[in-house]
């Protein structure tokens, strides 16, 4: 399950050099649960609606990863637009960043690495994505039964979708 709940974590786009990294099954329990956002060890932290990601998100996050995974070896934290995050949230992020548990992977989503201060950015390896070609995409988004069915009742609108997705397994979906 662990690399299925990675694969699905992370393949927005493949990172260089990640040709042979396994896609996710979409069949198994693990993937329904992922795909269902259900997954206790898959945690999204995010703005909510604010203009940046300030450090009461960062504080959760550090209490959060002394909880050892529930159903995963792993658990993921995905911090999307990591580019909004205050000083004061990355400076919070920096000493989880530095010695996270073995079983914690972070994701520091961004449109702007430039916009993290150096410390973060030392801490952090950089994975660049690319996007999938519609065929991968749309060929992918068919392991799932109720996707699958959409493309056959509605196979315009199907290939509408994937083509404005603009390779993106997520906005896809």
């Amino acid at each position: 399950a662990a690399e299925h709940v990675g694969a699905a974590a992370g393949d927005v786009g493949r990172a260089e050099g990640a040709a042979d990294a396994p896609l996710p099954c979409l069949d198994c329990p693990a993937c329904d649960k992922v795909l269902e956002g259900k997954c206790p060890d898959i945690r999204f932290i995010n703005r909510e609606g604010k203009a940046s990601l300030g450090v009461d998100a960062i504080r959760f996050l550090r209490q959060d990863v002394l909880i050892p995974p529930n159903d995963l070896d792993t658990k993921i934290y995905i911090i999307e637009d990591a580019h909004t995050m205050t000083v004061q949230a990355q400076n919070a992020l920096l000493l989880s960043l530095e010695s996270p548990p073995p079983y914690v992977v972070f994701l520091l989503l961004t449109e702007n690495a430039s916009a993290l201060l150096e410390t973060v950015q030392s801490r952090a390896p950089v994975l660049r994505m690319q996007s999938f070609g519609t065929d991968i995409l749309a060929d992918y988004l068919k392991k799932d039964h109720k996707i699958a069915t959409l493309s056959e009742r509605d196979p315009d609108f199907f290939a509408q979708a994937v083509t404005a997705a603009g390779g993106a397994i997520g906005r896809a979906r």
